[in-house]
Order: C-alpha cells, then structure tokens, then sequence
C-alpha cells in the first residue's frame, strides 16, 4: 500500500511551504519509503519524482509555481510502498505521466492482474500506457484494486472501486478548497475543513461539490452543500440530515512535530468519535 493526495490551487495557496512538506513527508512516513513525487497539472505541467526526493524539495515546487506568471491547477503527490510490481528505482515512482495525450495517473494498490515477476514495470505504468494508446476512459480502473488519482488533458479524476482502501476528501465550504488525501492528516485546523471518508466513487471535473454530497449521503448524511453562483456561495438544500460532525484535531499547528505517540492518540480519538457519530445516526 502506498499513500496519495490531490488538491487544487486553492488548497496550496491556504498552506505554507513547511506545512505542505510536512504533509508529504509524514505520509511518506506512515506507509512509502521506496520513492515519491508530484505532478503539477496546469498550461506548464511538471513531473519530479524519485527514489531519493524529499518533501522539502516537492513543496518547494508546488510554491515555485505558484508565484510563476503560470500557476498549476492541480497537484498531485504519491509516495511508494514497493509490492510486487516493479523495482525501487526512480522510473517506477509515482505518479506517472504521458506527454503526448497528456494523461497523470497515481495509484495505492497492486493491479495483480498486470503483475509479472520476470519484467521491471510497474501495474500503474501498464495501465497508463493503456489508457493513452487506446483511449480507455478511466471509469475502467474501478476494476482493479485500489484508489486512483490523475488528470485527463487537466481535468483531475478519482476513482476507488472498493471500500476498503483508504480515501478522504477535505473540502473548505467557503474558499472552495480541496484535497483528496489517503489519510486526513491536519495541521487543516486553521481553517473549517470538512472531512469524510470516501467509500467508492468514479468522479472526475473541477469543483466536488458531488462527490462531497454522495460521500456525505452514505456515511454522515451531515452538512448541507454550497454551490459558487455568480460570485457568491448559495447554500442548497440536499435533503440531508443536518447534523454537524467535527473531527478531533490535534492542537499542534504542524503535524510535523507531533510524536508517534500523539499521532496513535489522534488515530484513536478520530476513529472513536466517528464510530460514536455513526450509531447516533443509527438511532
């Protein structure tokens, strides 16, 4: 298993350099080690990764464009856990991305299907080249094993076929913020974000107003949702439960100088309110 994150500009521009870096490299800690990287979607698309690339030097990138006359659109980060396809070398690092019909792809999982001991390629490789030359859309991969992230001519998608792998979606109601992320890491508590767990979904666009309303139907059934209508939020009725559920959040402002010992604590606390959120609503 290996850990990912997509966000928009918005989602960047609300973090500074040594935040972002601490999210890249405490994902990293908790299930990669054997390479990472980020892609950049945008007029100026960017690709780095590799097996000795730190967080530092990937959030460095993310603000390096930022500030540049052509900022990304989009970004998306992976962190490699080596299973049983393909060597730990920089060209098996995620994500992957194919210039010429300008398709990104990253993956958390193993297509077995695709795996094969006597060739060094990775199953994400494979199904990316399949992607590109015969123009499968990407609604396929729910087919295989894992949470899929990447962008499509730079229109970003998701898709998790199964609900046991890890996906979370951070959405800011007011700015439009978002981050698609393995694993609802925080220092997110300067500012509202709203945290819910995604059991399967095949979403692809700009904004995920949807994808917010379905995961919060299965699940929470909590928040109602806001839609950006000439230039103003306009909150919409779902027919959703409104009930309100907030996380646990470490008071720590950088996730970077939690221990492991805080961080098993919020892991359980987190867990434990969730749990207790979910029986109120069974009642």
């Amino acid at each position: 298993m290996c850990r990912l994150m997509m966000f928009n500009r918005q989602f960047a521009l609300e973090h500074n350099e040594t935040e972002l870096a601490d999210i890249f490299n405490r994902l990293n800690s908790i299930q990669g080690g054997h390479g990472m990287g980020i892609f950049l979607s945008g007029d100026t698309p960017k690709l780095v990764k590799g097996v000795k690339i730190k967080g530092k030097r990937l959030a460095k990138e993310v603000y390096r464009s930022l500030v540049s006359n052509k900022p990304f659109d989009y970004g998306l980060f992976h962190c490699r856990l080596a299973g049983p396809a393909g060597s730990i070398c920089d060209e098996n690092s995620q994500p992957y991305y194919d210039v010429d019909t300008d398709i990104c792809l990253a993956h958390n999982g193993v297509a077995y299907e695709l795996c094969n001991s006597k060739y060094d390629y990775s199953d994400t490789e494979l199904l990316l080249k399949i992607m590109a030359e015969y123009g499968i859309p990407h609604k396929n991969l729910e087919y295989f094993s894992g949470v899929f992230i990447g962008t499509n001519k730079g229109v970003p998608f998701v898709v998790k076929g199964a609900e046991w792998t890890d996906l979370h979606l951070l959405y800011h109601e007011e700015t439009g913020a978002w981050c698609f992320i393995s694993v609802p890491l925080y220092p997110f508590n300067r500012s509202p974000y709203r945290t819910v767990r995604i059991k399967k979904a095949v979403w692809q666009g700009h904004n995920v107003d949807q994808i917010y309303v379905d995961a919060l139907a299965t699940q929470y059934r909590s928040y109602p949702v806001q839609r950006f209508v000439d230039g103003k939020w306009v909150e919409e009725d779902t027919g959703l439960v409104n009930e309100t559920f907030t996380p646990y959040i470490p008071r720590t402002s950088a996730i970077s100088s939690m221990t492991d010992k805080e961080w098993n604590e919020w892991e359980a606390e987190h867990d434990r309110q969730v749990d207790e959120h979910l029986e109120n609503l069974g009642e």
